[in-house]
């Protein structure tokens, strides 16, 4: 359980650097493109998170009305 959490976790953090770093090159040679897919990257970054998290509680969950 928690060795797939430590590996989210991680995965995570290096999808932010790469997001980070593309959107500091992007604003510093003032390439809209670069700016808008960095943007568009970081809310897809964060909508995965939230449905995974739903998922998880919602296994969670079952999991735990069928153990009774």
């Amino acid at each position: 359980m928690y060795r797939n959490l430590i590996i989210r976790n991680v995965i995570i953090i290096g999808a932010l650097f790469l997001i980070t770093y593309a959107l500091a090159v992007g604003i510093n040679q003032y390439n809209a493109l670069s700016i808008f897919l960095a943007l568009g990257a970081f809310g897809a970054l964060c909508v995965g998170i939230y449905l995974f998290t739903q998922l998880s509680q919602g296994r969670d969950e079952e999991e735990q009305e069928n153990s009774y």
